[in-house]
């Protein structure tokens, strides 16, 4: 059903049923619903929020993940300036910092307890497993974006060999969405093996607890967003409803969508 923060039944919920909302977009369009005059039925609905947004590791990530920070935005006054990383921010943040503010912030947080996940760039950007296949190979070195890519794309073509079966014309008949977003990711400049599909993963698998071979990590935090910068930090809380998602195992990840297209 297309989504609109209107449409009752886009948001409605059976009796006694309760689901999942994955917001994978600027957050506009769930800040009005779910402040507005509906958002309090509506939020009987939902058991749990998941949002891809938001980058909390701006300042050390030109050493440690350069691919990510290519990827970054600059402030609200100019997006396209990234050249003080202690301003770089996140699209769907700074597309609406208003409503990520009220939902992570202030208002959602006043009115229910409904557990808010985050998925932040540094965490489901493109090419996380070029950059934890670099770290697991022991290299202390300096690397750059483009040695990230490279690894990635090997580790993309290990994983097309193994569910192929060496048919080099796999990925013109791929046999579901999940094999064509494998056979289109290529690096950060068609990303289709992030944020969407590692947030999806989480919905699908759970977190570390449920499964420990994603090993989905996730720290409770409390949020801030800067309204003069877009800019999203945040502080360690034991008294919060928001966890963000700080690591995952990448390489496994691989794995197991590995498995999932071997048994087409």
């Amino acid at each position: 059903m297309p989504y609109n923060e209107q449409n009752d039944d886009f948001w409605k919920c059976e009796e006694d049923e309760s689901y999942t909302l994955l917001v994978i977009s600027p957050e506009s369009a769930v800040a009005t619903r779910l402040l507005g005059d509906k958002g309090s039925d509506t939020l009987k609905c939902i058991k749990e929020i998941v949002f891809m947004g938001g980058l909390f590791g701006n300042e050390q990530l030109e050493q440690t993940d350069p691919q990510t920070i290519e990827n970054a935005n600059g402030p609200v006054h100019d997006v396209n300036d990234s050249s003080n990383p202690a301003d770089l921010t996140e699209t769907n943040v700074v597309s609406d910092e208003a409503a990520a503010r009220a939902l992570w912030v202030d208002k959602l947080k006043a009115v229910n307890k409904v557990p808010l996940r985050i998925f932040s760039l540094e965490t489901a950007s493109c090419d996380r497993d070029g950059l934890q296949s670099i770290l697991f190979s022991g290299q202390t070195g300096i690397y750059k974006d483009t040695d990230q890519g490279k690894a990635e794309k090997q580790g993309i073509k290990k994983l097309l060999e193994k569910v192929s079966t060496h048919d080099e014309n796999w990925c013109e008949h791929p046999p579901n969405m999940l094999g064509q977003m494998v056979c289109s990711h290529d690096e950060c400049i068609v990303a289709t093996l992030d944020f969407d599909v590692v947030s999806a993963t989480y919905i699908w698998r759970g977190d570390e607890q449920k499964d420990p071979h994603t090993k989905i990590h996730f720290e409770q935090i409390s949020p801030m967003v800067d309204l003069s910068t877009a800019v999203t930090t945040y502080e360690a809380s034991t008294d919060s409803n928001v966890w963000l998602a700080t690591s995952f195992d990448a390489p496994a990840w691989f794995e197991l969508l590995e498995g999932k297209l071997s048994n087409f």
